[in-house]
C-alpha cells in the first residue's frame, strides 16, 4: 500500500502519543519558542503575531516565546494551533520518529495540530512527502483524492490515515474539535541519488585523471568524456549500496535539522 494508495489503520496506543493537556502545560511553562509553535492563518502559514512575547534570558531580551494566554484565546476563537517538530521535546514522539526514520530509510518529521470546532480546518492541498495522520483527540473528517475519485474518512482517536505523496486531501474538525499528529516521510528522491552519485564520481580516480589536462580539451571533448566516463562509472555501481547511502544522507539531514 505504501506509495500507492491511501488507507486507514488503528492502534489504541497511538492516541496516547500526545494530549491537549500536555500541549497547554508545555505552553504554560514557557519553554516553546517560535518557530516551534504558531497560529494558522488564512494562508495556512504558522504565524506568531499577537501570541509571542519577548523575555529576558540571561539578562538579554529574546523574542518569540509563546504567550500561553494569548494562544489559548486564539484557539478558543476558532484558530488552529500548530506545533512544529514536537519530536524535539516530546519523548514518545521522538522515539516514534527515530524508529520510522530507521525502518523507512527516510527523513521523518512531525507536526501537531490542535483544531477547535468551527475552525476552517485544512483546505485541499497535497504534500511532496508521504503523510501519516494520527488522530489523538476528537475527530477530523478528511476527504482524500479528487472530486471524481475521492474517499471520505472521519478519524477517531487511535486511527491512522496514510496519504501518498502528491495525493490531494482536506480536513475539517468534528464537533469535539481535533488534535492530530501529521508525520511526513521523505524517502531519497531522484535528485538525492543523482547528487550523491555525481559527488562520488567527481571524487573518483576516473575524474582525477582529467583534472590535469581538461584545459587542453574542447567543450565537445569534455562532454564526450563526461558522457562515456560517467556512464561507465555508474554502470559499475552497486544499486543497493547507492540506495543505502542516499537513505543515510536523508536520515542525517533530518537529524542535523533536529539539532539546529
Amino acid at each position: 500500500m505504501f506509495g500507492r494508495r491511501d488507507g486507514v489503520s488503528h492502534n489504541d496506543a497511538a492516541s496516547g502519543l500526545l494530549s491537549s493537556e500536555e500541549i497547554w502545560n508545555e505552553l504554560g511553562c514557557g519553554a516553546l519558542v517560535a518557530p516551534y509553535f504558531g497560529i494558522i492563518d488564512s494562508a495556512t502559514r504558522a504565524i506568531v503575531d499577537g501570541v509571542a512575547e519577548t523575555r529576558l534570558v540571561q539578562t538579554r531580551p529574546r523574542r518569540g516565546y509563546a504567550n500561553a494566554a494569548a494562544v489559548r484565546d486564539r484557539v478558543v476563537s476558532g484558530n488552529i494551533l500548530k506545533l512544529a517538530q514536537p519530536e524535539h521535546w516530546h519523548p514518545a514522539i521522538h522515539r516514534l520518529v527515530a524508529r520510522l526514520t530507521i525502518e523507512l530509510r527516510s527523513e521523518v518529521r512531525s507536526c501537531a495540530y490542535l483544531s477547535p470546532y468551527g475552525s476552517s480546518g485544512f483546505p485541499a492541498h497535497h504534500d511532496d512527502s508521504h503523510v501519516m495522520l494520527v488522530q489523538l483527540e476528537g475527530q477530523m473528517a478528511w476527504t482524500v483524492g479528487r472530486a471524481t475519485a475521492c474517499t471520505h474518512i472521519t478519524l477517531q482517536p487511535g486511527d491512522i490515515l496514510y496519504i501518498p505523496q502528491q495525493r490531494k486531501h482536506r480536513g475539517v474538525p468534528g464537533t469535539q474539535g481535533s488534535l492530530h499528529l501529521a508525520i511526513t516521510i521523505q524517502p531519497p528522491t531522484v535528485r538525492d541519488v543523482a547528487e550523491l552519485a555525481l559527488t562520488r564520481f567527481l571524487r573518483s580516480p576516473q575524474a582525477a585523471e582529467v583534472y590535469g589536462n581538461h584545459q587542453l580539451m574542447s567543450v565537445e571533448e569534455k562532454i564526450e568524456w563526461l558522457r562515456t566516463t560517467l556512464c561507465s562509472y555508474l554502470s559499475a555501481q552497486d544499486p543497493s549500496q547507492l540506495a543505502k547511502a542516499a537513505s543515510q544522507t536523508r536520515q542525517q539531514k533530518g537529524q542535523a535539522d533536529a539539532g539546529a
